[in-house]
């Protein structure tokens, strides 16, 4: 009786295991559809020139980060 049990126990181990390593792995799987940032309901041109200046902060921010990798010196 206990062989019998032993015996389950493995196969039910070993069934379980195969369907933990057959899911899908988040982290290098890729999505099947890629969705899209949907368009503004309005469009404004104050959020326009937001988005613009962001973009000119974080370019010139990056580009002082460089810098002081580059010289080693928090001077930039």
């Amino acid at each position: 009786m206990k062989k019998n049990i032993i015996i389950y126990s493995i196969l039910f181990l070993m069934f379980f295991s195969v369907s933990l390593s057959n899911a899908q792995n988040p982290f290098i799987t890729k999505p099947d559809k890629q969705y899209a940032a949907s368009e503004p309901v309005f469009k404004s041109k104050l959020f326009v020139k937001i988005i613009i200046w962001q973009n000119q902060l974080k370019e010139k921010m990056s580009c002082l980060v460089r810098q002081a990798r580059a010289t080693h010196s928090i001077r930039p």
